[in-house]
């Protein structure tokens, strides 16, 4: 497609051994009960995660919804990252791809055009969604960081686990860094195979199946609100009012007011006000 090297030089044998591997490790959780404080572990890394990979990897990687500086951007990128999600650039290819054919032909995971488990997670160790042509994200080349941190993404969540273990021994290891990498994992990958599909509300013609859930929404900080984000995906939010919850943008909306990212993106005045079932009907507008 074009001369640009690979993002990264996974192969689908490489991503399968790893999603596998990951799994494998829940395996230790008998070993290891949870405890208070194990459990406060499990949700400050799983909260961390998930908003560097919704509020990072997404809205700002993928859609370019707000600024901010250049080592902000590598840290939210090795957060996500630690979430065995790829590198920023690869899951942002696989992500502008899938917006370009949302629920067609060509989509990676969409369960309309594939199976459910394919939209899921057999996706993940196809041969284009390992390695997807750099020129989709042709934007993000000229900073080598980023092209590092990319290809080594595997890196990271492993220093996840050993830097649990060193700070707490294997229950830490375990609830610090398994689960919630787990959690978020399967949490964003549902937005794939439970947000394209014929439960949930579509308040905006967004020219494909696209559904708010809003426990996915609640659960993964704000990516479920996903209708509202196929009918703009520029915006740096995805709930539209309070009863949406989207985690991520409050977040970022704090971070704006400390002056770490800036130029959040809004919806556009046409959507303002609307969107705001809760995902329990199915009434498309």
């Amino acid at each position: 497609m074009d001369a640009l090297p690979p993002l990264e030089l996974d192969t689908p044998s490489d991503t399968r051994f790893r999603f596998w591997f990951a799994h494998a490790g829940l395996l230790l959780v008998p070993l290891c009960p949870p405890t208070p404080g194990l459990l406060a572990l499990l949700c400050g890394v799983y909260a961390a995660q998930m908003f560097a990979i919704e509020a990072g990897y997404h809205r700002y990687f993928t859609h370019r919804a707000f600024q901010t500086s250049r080592g902000a951007q590598l840290l939210l990128g090795a957060l996500a990252a630690s979430s065995g999600q790829r590198g920023p650039l690869t899951w942002a290819a696989n992500h502008r791809h899938h917006h370009k054919r949302s629920d067609q032909q060509g989509d990676p995971h969409s369960p309309l055009v594939h199976s459910w488990w394919h939209a899921h997670a057999g996706w993940i160790w196809g041969p284009e969604s390992c390695q997807p042509p750099a020129a989709w994200v042709r934007d993000w080349l000229k900073a080598p960081e980023l092209l590092l941190l990319n290809r080594y993404h595997y890196l990271a969540p492993y220093a996840l686990f050993f830097a649990m273990w060193g700070a707490g021994g294997l229950a830490a290891a375990v609830w610090g860094a398994i689960l919630p990498t787990l959690l978020s994992l399967h949490m964003t990958l549902l937005v794939n195979s439970v947000a394209h599909g014929r439960r949930g509300a579509a308040p905006f013609e967004a020219g494909d199946h696209s559904r708010n859930v809003w426990w996915l929404g609640v659960l993964s900080f704000g990516a479920g609100w996903h209708n509202n984000h196929h009918a703009y995906e520029s915006a740096a939010r995805a709930g539209i009012g309070w009863r949406q919850v989207d985690v991520s943008y409050w977040g970022l909306w704090v971070l704006a007011r400390l002056g770490v990212v800036w130029g959040l993106r809004e919806f556009p005045a046409r959507m303002t006000g609307r969107g705001g079932g809760g995902g329990r009907g199915g009434a498309s507008a």
